[in-house]
């Protein structure tokens, strides 16, 4: 059986929860994370008014190594 998921690289893992952020019940939040440190990369808004998560988001992207991504979908 082949793996055609997010996870079918070697060396990541995901995982999705419900948080109650879009329809409750619902899988609403993604979670991926390599077993080692590696190359990432973000685009971020250009907006002067943004929200947490992307002022928390920019620092650790600017060294361009991550291992932790976290998705949600819908606010």
């Amino acid at each position: 059986m082949s793996n055609e998921t997010i996870t079918a690289p070697q060396g990541f893992r995901a995982g999705a929860a419900a948080a109650g952020i879009n329809v409750p019940g619902k899988l609403d939040v993604g979670v991926v994370v390599a077993d080692a440190v590696c190359a990432g990369a973000a685009v971020f808004t250009k907006n002067r008014l943004c929200g947490c998560p992307v002022i928390v988001g920019r620092e650790p992207v600017r060294g361009g190594r991550l291992r932790p991504f976290v998705a949600n979908s819908g606010c």
